[in-house]
């Protein structure tokens, strides 16, 4: 099975810079639009079976857009939602201030209420394995930075923190190959590389 999570497209929360775990609030901007057509034209060349959301807004709203290019009504999965915040909720991030994650690896202080890194992984994990267990062979989810990082994470057997360095922009995309086990085929990626789509005709003609 093939999964593309795609983190949604820029949002007013990336713009504004403000920290949310909100389900309706922080729609996409008109550039955030953009990115969502332009990667659902990309995502074509997967032909994906189904495509599944984070009930957040701005995933929703990505997920929508994509759908509408691959002919697919998007379903919506808790399991996809944003990482949950905690007291950071509603923050805005500070051009000039250390980032709150950097603080926290220096030992300085705690975020209370803030989603573990084990939790994330568990549930994404969990929606691996039951849309795997449902039969698909290739599907799209949209997710937010956090939750897919930390499927990273996992294949790689990575820390939160020693996972700081890794990099998914809006509306990229984040390939993983499910067999026997979990195989990262891509992270973060504009478009899909041509050998990645050559290897999935080869497997769907095998």
């Amino acid at each position: 099975m093939l999964v593309a999570f795609v983190r949604h497209a820029q949002a007013l929360s990336n713009v504004l810079k403000i920290l949310s775990d909100d389900y309706d609030q922080f729609p996409l901007t008109e550039e955030g639009v953009r990115q969502a057509e332009k990667v659902g034209e990309e995502l074509r060349k997967l032909e994906p079976q189904a495509i599944f959301t984070s009930p957040v807004l701005r995933a929703r709203q990505t997920a929508e857009i994509i759908g509408n290019k691959l002919g697919l009504q998007p379903m919506v999965d808790e399991r996809l939602r944003e990482r949950g915040l905690g007291e950071l909720k509603g923050k805005k991030v500070e051009e000039n201030s250390e980032h709150w994650k950097l603080r926290l690896m220096r030992g300085l202080g705690e975020v209370k209420g803030l989603e573990n890194w084990e939790s994330m992984q568990a549930r994404m994990l969990g929606f691996i394995d039951e849309v795997r267990a449902r039969g698909f062979s290739r599907v799209v989810a949209v997710s937010h930075y956090d939750p897919i990082r930390s499927v990273i994470g996992y294949v790689c057997g990575l820390s939160d923190f020693q996972s700081w360095g890794i990099m998914v922009p809006n509306a990229s995309i984040t390939l993983l190959e499910v067999e026997a086990g979990l195989k990262v085929l891509g992270v973060g990626l504009p478009v899909l590389p041509n050998e990645v789509v050559k290897l999935l005709r080869e497997k769907v003609n095998a």
